[in-house]
This record gives C-alpha cells, sequence and structure tokens, in this order.
C-alpha cells in the first residue's frame, strides 16, 4: 500500500509573504493549521499533525490539494459562514512533483483529505458554503454536517466511520469525482439508521 507520507522528506515549507490580506501556504509539513484571514493554498502535499481548522467567516480556496493527517491528527472543521471551495490533488501533480508512479498516483488522484489514523470528528457547521471536489478518505472519523450548511457545485466522496446530519443540509453532490474511480472500502454491510 502506498503512503503519501513517504515523500514528505522531499518538501520544505516555504512562506510566501503577501501585502493584500490574503494568505498562501505552500504545501509543505505543518503542525496545525487555523485560518484567520482570506486563503488560498498552492497545488501540492500538505502534511498536518494537528488541527485542520478552516476558520469562521473566511473564504478559503485551493485548486490541486492534498491535506495528508499525519499520526492521530486532530480535529477537521469547517466554521458558520465560511466559504470554502477546494478541489482534490492531479495526478500529475503526484507524478512531476512527488515522485509517484503514474499508477500509484492514478489511485490518490481526486484525493482531498487522506487520514486512516485519527478518530477525531470532521465537522461542517452551519451556515457554511462548500465547493468540494475531491475524495475525503477518513475511514476512523466520525462525519457531521450541522445546520444550514450547503455542498454544492461539485463532486464528494466521503470514506468515513459514520455520518451524521443535524438540521437543514443541502449535499446532492455525492459521485465519483474526476480523476478518480469508485473506492471499495470495507466489507461489512452497510446500514443506515434514522435516529429521532
Amino acid at each position: 500500500q502506498v503512503s503519501t507520507q513517504d515523500y514528505n522528506a522531499n518538501i520544505d515549507v516555504i512562506v510566501t509573504p503577501g501585502n493584500d490580506g490574503i494568505a498562501r501556504p505552500m504545501p509543505g509539513i505543518y503542525s496545525s493549521i487555523e485560518i484567520a484571514c482570506p486563503t488560498i493554498f498552492s497545488p501540492g502535499i500538505y502534511f498536518i499533525g494537528g488541527d485542520l481548522d478552516f476558520g469562521q467567516n473566511q473564504v478559503v480556496t485551493g485548486s490541486g490539494v492534498l491535506f495528508v493527517i499525519t499520526g492521530s491528527g486532530g480535529a477537521i472543521k469547517v466554521n458558520s459562514n465560511s466559504d470554502i471551495d477546494l478541489s482534490g490533488i492531479a495526478p500529475s501533480t503526484l507524478t512531476n512533483s512527488y515522485g509517484y508512479t503514474a499508477t500509484d498516483a492514478a489511485k490518490f488522484g481526486g484525493m482531498l483529505f487522506w487520514d486512516k489514523e485519527s478518530t477525531s470528528e470532521f465537522t461542517m457547521n452551519g451556515n457554511s458554503n462548500v465547493k468540494i471536489d475531491g475524495t475525503l478518505y477518513m475511514p476512523n472519523r466520525d462525519a457531521k454536517f450541522n445546520g444550514n450548511s450547503s455542498q454544492s457545485g461539485k463532486c464528494i466522496m466521503i470514506a468515513s466511520r459514520t455520518i451524521t446530519f443535524l438540521g437543514n443540509d443541502k449535499l446532492d453532490n455525492f459521485c465519483v469525482p474526476s480523476n478518480t474511480s469508485a473506492m471499495s472500502i470495507g466489507g461489512g454491510t452497510p446500514i443506515v439508521k434514522l435516529v429521532a
């Protein structure tokens, strides 16, 4: 099995200062990421040891990105009134920038979150507007979508331990993202429960 962590020794954190109030993080290794201003992620792999917090009332974009939660990781949060537009990493970036073979790059193409170990919760809170084109692979996390969040416009595939919807959520774009194939995970019988 290929792990994106095989290549983290070749990644350096580069800080690019801006004078327009917009943060532009570069691929690299981070202890945590907490967004407090408008942010544009550059294409590539972001290794994160702690929380990935997309902030509140922020505009966050990133095309061709992959967030790898390392170790036990931390929480992944999309907070109230956030405007998020993210797409998963391209196979060409994996081969050209990280040395993946074409076969392995095809397996990870379109991946947006890769977190095979953490049990912390993934939370999308109310009044957030989220556009995601990619795969969220977090098989040990519980994914919770709270009231009045909206996930629209692109394509999302989620692999999580559980998915809980609370309130008036709008998620009508579950599909197989571009440059990916449907995943076959687990082996148990799927169960859907409605809880009052």
